[in-house]
């Protein structure tokens, strides 16, 4: 039975609005990031917003984490599984390597050359959009997955939403991604604490011309807002 989603009207709203902006040919793609405890909500609202989505994405390419022994490519490779990959851009041992096969070549690739083919393996899936890429728990992300990720996030054209979701994290490399995500123009960012109702503070877009955020509406993405005095 569907379960049905109460409150967060803004952060539907917000999502619904970059939707519209990557339905209606932005130049790039539109960054969302909900990171919280675990059970506040992050799920349901993904999911909640996506079957509200006007007009249905085209695609939907949805992956995340293994829970035991996360791989190189991990987001990648749950995205292919599954998948015809015939006609993919990308040469057959490198797109064995990034999804996984069991008989996947034991060569190393350049990382750098790696990335470039992933990203390129991910834009002909999305194709010409409008596209959604989920990409749920990122704090357990491996980092070729975390490098990707932020790779697509700036990466110009790609006619996608790049909905992410994750926990706080103290990791170096995750926060440098959340940062880095957050720092994307045409983004908003939200955090869900674990006590109390749930709050979804604005994290303010970087301006492309350099314009500063609001007085008294800045606050670092991930955080939580500040406790309320009680009594």
């Amino acid at each position: 039975m569907p379960v049905t989603l109460v409150g967060r009207t803004r952060e539907r709203a917000e999502l619904a609005a970059a939707w519209a902006a990557t339905a209606g040919g932005a130049t790039g793609p539109q960054v969302a990031v909900l990171t919280g405890d675990p059970g506040t909500g992050k799920s349901a609202l993904v999911a909640t917003a996506l079957a509200a989505l006007d007009p249905a994405p085209v695609t939907v390419l949805h992956g995340q984490a293994r829970i035991h022994s996360p791989a190189p490519y991990d987001w990648l490779a749950a995205v292919l599984s599954g998948r015809d990959t015939r006609g993919l851009p990308a040469p057959a041992p490198a797109l064995a390597w990034l999804a996984q096969h069991d008989a996947a070549p034991v060569e190393r690739f350049a990382p750098g050359a790696l990335l470039r083919v992933a990203s390129r393996v991910v834009r002909a899936l999305a194709g010409s959009g409008p596209a959604v890429l989920l990409v749920e728990d990122l704090h357990a992300l491996d980092p070729a997955s975390l490098n990707l990720v932020g790779d697509l996030a700036a990466a110009p054209g790609l006619p996608a939403l790049l909905l992410v979701t994750s926990r706080p994290s103290a990791d170096p490399l995750v926060a440098r991604t959340l940062a880095r995500l957050t720092g994307t123009p045409g983004r908003f960012a939200s955090t869900s604490g674990r006590s109390g109702p749930p709050t979804s503070p604005r994290c303010w877009p970087r301006s492309t011309r350099g314009a500063r955020s609001p007085p008294g509406r800045r606050r670092r993405c991930g955080t939580a807002p500040p406790a309320t005095p009680t009594g």
